[in-house]
């Protein structure tokens, strides 16, 4: 899902700088166009700085923090019962290949 937020941010919303007829318009949404909002990156070409953000995210954010709670909020196996003493059917449905 982000990743379709990142590539309609980058191909959809305007580039920095903002227009001069209009200084308040919203430019590089989710800094896909560099970490600035008054000039574009140029160390690197803007398809590669996309792209490593589109690799960058899910590695060095979501998959560190989804192992982390995966590892402190362990699944319920069947036929055990949480808190309310209800049994657990629905994480056993859990179909995550990183950490089954």
């Amino acid at each position: 899902m982000s990743s379709c937020v990142l590539l309609a941010s980058f191909f959809l919303a305007p580039a920095p700088p903002a227009p001069a007829d209009n200084p308040n318009l919203a430019v590089n949404l989710n800094y896909v166009h560099g970490l600035s909002y008054d000039k574009p990156q140029t160390v690197m070409p803007p398809w590669l700085w996309l792209g490593i953000m589109l690799v960058g995210f899910p590695v060095v954010f979501y998959l560190p923090t989804h192992l982390a709670l995966s590892a402190w909020f362990p699944r319920r196996r069947n036929g055990e019962t949480g808190n309310d003493g209800a049994l657990s059917s629905a994480s056993s449905n859990h179909e995550c290949p990183l950490c089954c």
